[in-house]
């Protein structure tokens, strides 16, 4: 059996990679416990389920803090989420949304380092490289347990401004989400999108709240799955990240669907 690299830390062993596997696994677990629910996924219901206390405080700066509390054998516990997110800076809506992720984020650490020294106020006995791997870690499990696999069912769930909308969490993170999403889910979208050899009447509906959600930008890429906002002047004819055509979401969308419309009935 071929074992992952570690690296020793307070007498633990620690992964010198971030273990992605492992954080989809134990997202899909998370939610799984909670009947694999619609988004926005009720974190509420998980810590409640597991015991965990959320409270919302000043924190002067940081957005969350976690404070494990050994007790009878096992560990509680506590998530810190800040209250005194900077006003100016965001509107009431971000912050709401970003504290949203950053429970997320805190619960990711509690899954994936639960057997480690948590504390936020004693984090700095850690080297930054291990700090490093579990904040990614906790990012990227965050990711998945707000916006799973399964809510990717339609070529708008590839719009980072629909998703953050769908799943109730900013811009910038249903962006990353999209650019680190499995090329399969992409694929099968894609496809789902693009196929005219069969008369799919849930594909037409897809088309139908594409042209009412204006939101959604005009191209897209077929072989990355990258959607561009803004008018045809702003936007390349060809894909910034593989160089591919764009296709026009709007004349390509109304072609096909109008030939689909014209096939028998199966």
């Amino acid at each position: 059996m071929r074992h992952q690299r570690t690296t020793r830390t307070a007498n633990k062993r620690y992964p010198i990679k971030p273990r992605f596997a492992m954080a989809n696994a134990k997202a899909a677990e998370l939610l799984r416990s909670i009947g694999n629910p619609n988004p926005p996924i009720p974190l509420d219901r998980l810590c409640d389920l597991n015991g965990w206390k959320v409270v919302h405080t000043e924190l002067f700066g940081s957005d969350g803090q976690l404070m494990k509390v050994p007790h009878a054998g096992s560990n509680h516990f506590v998530i810190f989420i800040a209250s005194d997110m900077e006003m100016s800076e965001y509107n009431e809506e971000v912050i709401r949304r970003r504290q949203y992720y950053t429970l997320a984020h805190e619960i990711g650490h509690i899954i994936m380092h639960a057997d480690f020294e948590l504390e936020s106020a004693h984090s700095f006995h850690l080297p930054q490289r291990i700090k490093d791997i579990m904040e990614v870690e906790a990012n990227w499990l965050a990711s998945r347990l707000l916006m799973p696999d399964y809510v990717f069912s339609s070529i708008e769930d590839l719009d980072a401004l629909y998703l953050a909308e769908k799943c109730q969490v900013n811009f910038s993170a249903a962006q990353k989400r999209i650019s680190g999403l499995n090329d399969r889910i992409k694929d099968r979208i894609i496809a789902g999108f693009n196929d005219g050899r069969r008369r799919d009447t849930t594909v037409v509906d897809q088309l139908d709240k594409l042209w009412k959600f204006r939101k959604v930008s005009e191209r897209y890429c077929t072989r990355c799955a990258v959607v561009y906002r803004g008018s045809f002047t702003e936007v390349e004819d060809f894909c910034t990240s593989c160089g591919y055509p764009l296709v026009n979401i709007d004349e390509e969308g109304r072609r096909w669907k109008r030939w689909m419309q014209q096939q028998p009935e199966r």
